[in-house]
């Protein structure tokens, strides 16, 4: 969780300032991210209810007898259903595929006592057990060395043993490039503290740069590239959700369980009832949620309600559901369905809501109906190369700006859009970076103080740079007239307006 965490400023009345007074230790640095947040009730609305307009979808899709001891664990951003069953020892692995039922892998895995897992691929994924945390790459165990503090009921998100979130006894730690771990400390004890992360298709935030955590005591926290809130408090959360609709810069579409009710949204919220029974099982990928009410299994878009069956599913209740951007997998009698409302597209070589410094990715797409692929990168058509033996289409995307870019791929009537992030080359922040520029370059002569306006605007602190950040970067970075050449220190150079540009393409850490 790269920008979203190590960004935190708070701010306004539900938000304070970040104290920057980080001293590294084992775990990389420590900051604090406490103060009173004020989170409100839920607004007085008038619940809608789910049964009217209710519209009924057969869905396609299989059905898979689980063996004895089986649960289904994790399902990865392109739909593998991976299914644990423990035994003495060991833990044997199922990895089901949504588009190809005949397409299974076994194998036994020398892991026990698994908490959690998050799914990338069907053989890769990242695992938190009792006694440790690990990464499996072509489900051979790799194991990654946790942060202080660690624990077996730990949160996470992203992959962590690269740019990954870990949320542990009320701190956040996040895995920088520097190979270690940072912590943040929301302030927050017992029941108020967070301790859920809430994560996109297993990433730690969308295209919102927005990343989502939950605390026991039914508190909903949002993080933003310079600001965590605590906007919401519901006072029976059961369980939540998040996903984003496509479009870099998309509002995060969060539904949260509270007793009989479901509430969605992210800055504006409305109540949902169901008749049919109280709302469980909640998961949410690819601009939809999915959840089950009595014996329904349910869809919601965003505006629009679906009930979806599928016919070769086992009768009774749903045990578990957990989507993916083309459909979604629920246990029920004895059994793992995938159901599917439409094609599904497969995107292979990037994950959706990755983040990293990559400029380049080798991308293979299919259809699982066989349609001709194409593909766009920010609405630029791609050169593809199809199999005619696999019915795959392979071609290559390059980022070449830092920030979030969007692949649309399409095939018939279908679509989908996977958004990914280059990160900027150097982490820069203001306190190390920038403010040190600042006293040697900006503050001669009062410039930029606050004790003399005139001489231009005050620049003396975090929040004065990120006010006038556009000013900044087209005065200092852009047209390079800033400071003026007579007032500037001998050593000033273009290294200096570099950092500068820096800290601005890289979110603008505190």
């Amino acid at each position: 969780m790269r920008q979203a965490l190590s960004l935190l400023k708070l701010s306004s009345n539900t938000a304070t300032a970040v104290a920057l007074s980080c001293a590294v230790f084992a775990a990389g640095c420590t900051g604090d991210i406490s103060g009173d947040l004020g989170p409100a009730p839920p607004p007085d609305v008038v619940p809608a209810d789910v049964t009217e307009n209710l519209e009924l979808v057969s869905g396609q899709g299989f059905c898979v007898e689980l063996l004895p001891g089986e649960a289904l664990r994790s399902v990865s951003p392109e739909g593998h259903a991976w299914l644990v069953a423990e035994t003495a020892g060991m833990s044997n692995v199922r990895v089901l595929d949504a588009f190809d039922a005949a397409n299974v892998v076994t194998r036994e895995v020398e892991l026990t006592a698994i908490q959690r897992v998050q799914a990338w691929s069907q053989t890769d994924a990242a695992v938190i057990t009792d006694d440790g945390l690990w990464r499996l790459e072509d489900l051979a165990r790799v194991q990654l060395a946790p942060p202080q503090g660690f624990s077996a009921s730990a949160g996470s998100c992203g992959d962590p043993g690269t740019n990954g979130a870990l949320l542990c006894s009320g701190k956040l730690y996040e895995r920088r490039d520097d190979e270690q771990w940072w912590a943040w400390s929301p302030g927050a004890s017992g029941d108020a503290a967070p301790s859920e992360l809430l994560g996109q298709q297993g990433e730690c935030q969308g295209g919102d740069d927005s990343g989502w955590m939950t605390s026991p005591d039914g508190t909903l926290w949002r993080m933003q590239p310079s600001s965590v809130y605590r906007p919401v408090q519901f006072e029976r959360l059961q369980a939540a959700a998040v996903t984003s609709a496509s479009g870099v810069g998309a509002a995060a579409l969060v539904a949260v369980i509270d007793a009989e009710r479901l509430w969605t949204g992210s800055d504006s919220w409305q109540a949902w009832t169901f008749p049919t029974g109280a709302p469980a099982h909640l998961s949410a990928a690819g601009g939809k949620i999915w959840l089950t009410s009595g014996s329904e299994l349910l869809r919601f878009d965003g505006s629009t309600w679906q009930s979806v069956s599928l016919g070769s599913a086992p009768s009774g209740s749903t045990q578990s559901v957990q989507a993916h951007a083309g459909g979604a997998w629920f246990t029920r009698g004895g059994s793992a369905c995938h159901v599917a409302t439409g094609p599904m597209l497969r995107v292979s070589g990037v994950r959706p809501f990755s983040r990293s410094k990559e400029l380049e990715y080798a991308i293979t797409l299919s259809a699982d109906d066989a349609s001709a692929v194409s593909a766009s990168l920010n609405g630029n058509a791609l050169v593809l190369s199809p199999d005619a033996t696999t019915g795959l289409f392979s071609g290559s995307i390059r980022l070449d700006s830092v920030g979030w870019h969007e692949l649309l791929v399409e095939a018939g009537s279908s679509s989908r859009s996977v958004l990914v992030k280059r990160l900027p080359e150097y982490e820069r922040s203001w306190v190390t970076d920038i403010k040190p520029i600042y006293e040697k370059h900006c503050s001669g002569g009062d410039c930029h103080t606050a004790e003399n306006p005139k001489g231009g605007p005050a620049l003396s602190s975090y929040d004065d740079w990120v006010r006038y950040a556009k000013q900044i970067r087209t005065r200092v970075v852009d047209a390079g007239n800033m400071p003026p050449a007579a007032n500037r220190a001998a050593d000033y150079d273009d290294g200096d307006v570099q950092v500068i540009a820096q800290w601005l393409a890289g979110g603008m850490a505190p």
